[in-house]
């Protein structure tokens, strides 16, 4: 997961101009990736729209830099991907139900990628994923969320990563599931005691 994450920046870092401005090193990028996976980890369905809006802006730049690269100037393009790129972005953080289609497509083309490298299964349970979270939103995206930082926390070396990823998925459930409607009713059913009269 780290390595496709690491791909995207670098080909968001080549098409904006900046690859030979930033340099940062193995331990800062490790250190990155084991905060990224606690946080998606342990507070995924608060953090997943923040994290989708910033893969919408990346994505409408690199779109942009790759069709208007030499068709226009520099501050053309720039404009444009901060326009949009800001736009999409916004877009993306108040569409709560897209925000984890989105996700929960991207992460399980992910997975798929890592496992088998073929485009077509990762491209059939990426849709797989996306209509699941379209009736399971706060689920597809606390799912996504915990997967996505089970893998980072596994590939910085974190021990007990297990433990640690079935403490977060259950804190999450508990915490954020009781605010959904459905959760409600699910835990209304289940836990509240009954009363005899």
């Amino acid at each position: 997961m780290s390595e496709l994450i690491l791909k995207g920046t670098d080909l968001f870092m080549k098409k904006t101009g900046s690859v030979d401005k930033l340099h940062i090193s193995g331990n800062t990028e490790r250190m990155l990736f084991l905060i990224i996976g606690i946080l998606l980890v342990f507070a995924g369905a608060k953090v997943y729209r923040l994290i989708v809006s910033f893969i919408m802006f990346w994505g409408v730049t690199i779109a942009l830099c790759t069709v208007m690269n030499g068709k226009t100037g520099w501050g053309t393009i720039v404009t444009a991907f901060t326009i949009l790129g800001c736009l999409m972005g916004y877009m993306a953080f108040k569409w709560k139900t897209a925000d984890s289609m989105i996700l929960s497509a991207m992460t399980a083309a992910a997975v798929v990628w890592m496992c088998y490298p073929f485009w077509w299964g990762a491209v059939i349970f990426a849709a797989g994923a996306a209509v699941a979270a379209a009736f399971f939103p706060l689920e597809g995206a606390i799912l996504s969320s915990v997967a996505v930082g089970m893998c980072l926390l596994y590939e910085t070396g974190v021990r007990y990563v297990v433990f640690l990823v079935v403490c977060g998925l259950l804190l999450q459930i508990v915490l954020f599931e009781r605010k959904s409607e459905r959760g409600r009713k699910i835990w209304k059913r289940f836990f509240v005691k009954k009363s005899n009269i």
